[in-house]
């Protein structure tokens, strides 16, 4: 079975710029197991103190970059079969279909702690285990599609409200237990923007993975 099988499913993966869900780190740390309860600030180089995002053009430049990052993965992973989608490098490592599960919950949970940022009072970041949620939420039960989908529409709402900000709202924050140093709503910009490739990457080397052991 693949990913574009039913006309159903293939209309959940349209890749056209009119698509309702599509809208207009290194190696070695995708290769890393997901083991951190902070991975999503240590995977992609974001435990560094804030900073600002000082021009219009560089906020322009990652909000771009993030409101690609759904098509690129739709397009990525569109008619692959079963058995690439479940691969798994080994025990400790997540599959195509697991990082499709992840994408889609860390921009919940994205819109969510922006959210936080902008409108409570000195909010609180709740730390999460990734892994936990990879093994406890159903990722490998999941519809791809749909997976994209979700991934897709937060994404989408997500970049639009951040368009909408000013610098005071950028540098709105909140306190991550774990870290040592308050996190602003310019940080998630940085890590939205490099979110998305990073777990393209790691898709690509699984598909190519999953070419050579056949």
């Amino acid at each position: 079975m693949t990913i574009a099988q039913s006309p159903a499913r293939a209309a959940r993966l349209d890749l056209t710029e009119h698509s309702v869900y599509t809208p207009p780190g290194t190696a070695s740390t995708v290769d890393s197991p997901h083991a951190s309860r902070f991975t999503i600030y240590s995977n992609y180089d974001c435990r560094l103190p804030s900073e600002a995002l000082v021009t219009e053009a560089e906020l322009k430049n990652h909000l771009d970059a993030a409101e690609k990052s759904p098509k690129q993965i739709a397009a990525a992973v569109l008619g692959l079969p079963e058995k690439t989608l479940r691969y798994k490098p080994s025990p400790d490592k997540w599959c195509i279909l697991e990082i499709l599960g992840h994408l889609a919950d860390m921009e919940i949970l994205y819109a969510y702690r922006i959210r936080q940022m902008l409108a409570d009072k000195d909010p609180v970041i709740a730390p999460i285990d990734q892994d936990a949620w990879a093994k406890n939420l159903g990722y490998l039960e999941s519809s791809p599609p749909e997976l994209i989908a979700l991934y897709g529409l937060n994404r989408h709402a997500n970049v639009g409200l951040l368009r909408r900000l000013n610098a005071e709202g950028l540098q709105k924050s909140a306190r991550h237990p774990e870290l040592d140093h308050r996190v602003t709503v310019a940080d998630y910009v940085r890590m939205m923007a490099k979110h998305g490739p990073n777990h393209l990457e790691q898709i690509e080397r699984l598909k190519r993975e999953t070419v050579g052991k056949q």
